[in-house]
């Protein structure tokens, strides 16, 4: 499953990867469980979140030569409700979602190709922005975020969690 160091590639995920998808997320659960991280779990996110996203043209897979599917990114204009309370410093964002990279292709420069493919989204949208939102307990999440140049704006409380979410922006 590990992906060619030359060859990743991009592309919209259709119905029929929604399989893979859901092996990816049910990977993810049981690693941010293991790591006392409950920004997913078994009520988020469900096949149904997927499939709005499939329809909506927002969902991203990263591919590998070979064909296997690495991860996957949604890449949209949805914000949360609960944005609007935070102070952002730019107006015209593009937001990235459910985030996930399959285990076997952790460490592998996956997900900094996704976050990538989500700047050049931006860029041909003219979008000024990037917003992201992650769990307080996602140390992981927040770490690539600050490394790949995003800014902790705030946090906010969301879906319930008894610990906030961390919302970031990267100025594009």
């Amino acid at each position: 499953m590990a992906p060619s160091k030359t060859a990743l590639g991009i592309r919209p995920a259709s119905l029929a990867d929604l399989p893979k998808v859901m092996e990816i997320v049910r990977h993810t659960v049981v690693g941010m469980q293991e790591a006392g991280n409950d920004q997913w779990d078994s009520n988020y996110p469900l096949d149904d979140r997927f499939l709005t996203d499939i329809e909506n043209a927002a969902l991203y897979l990263a591919i590998s030569d070979s064909g296997n599917t690495l991860g996957f990114i949604t890449i949209d204009e949805e914000q949360a409700d609960e944005y609007a309370s935070l102070s952002w410093q730019l107006a015209k964002p593009l937001v990235m979602h459910r985030v996930a990279v399959h285990p076997d292709a952790k460490g592998q420069g996956v997900a900094s190709f996704m976050e990538k493919h989500a700047v050049s989204i931006a860029r041909a949208k003219a979008k000024d922005s990037i917003r992201v939102d992650t769990h307080s307990t996602n140390k992981p999440m927040q770490s690539f975020l600050e490394q790949c140049g995003y800014r902790k704006i705030g946090e906010m409380d969301y879906h319930g969690k008894d610990k906030p979410y961390f919302c970031y922006e990267k100025p594009l």
